[in-house]
């Protein structure tokens, strides 16, 4: 997975030096069709790379909240510790009395 996210990253990279050599030739020739052509076909590819990266995203964090499943099911007894560390933040001190 962390492959094809460094494969999307490279396209958008590209497509982003695509379109600002189209607008560099676009500058010098504004009817330049060529350019202009150049120019929407980066902007797709940079769409197509950045949904693909995104769907990768979404993936990665299923897999993440599956892990965490799975650990609480072996393991119910360490509930509040993942509750506590879901939150980001800590309890106060009276909190913790309160719950032993």
């Amino acid at each position: 997975m962390a492959k094809e996210m460094e494969e999307c990253s490279d396209g958008i990279r590209q497509a982003t030096a695509d379109v600002t050599e189209g607008i560099d030739k676009l500058a010098d020739d504004h009817r330049n069709q060529d350019a202009k052509q150049q120019i929407l076909d980066a902007g797709k590819a940079i769409m197509k790379f950045m949904v693909r990266l995104l769907q990768l995203n979404d993936l990665y964090e299923v897999n993440l909240l599956l892990k965490q499943v799975r650990f609480l099911r072996t393991t119910p007894q360490k509930w509040h510790i993942l509750l506590l560390l879901a939150t980001d933040s800590s309890p106060s001190p009276t909190d913790q009395r309160a719950r032993w």
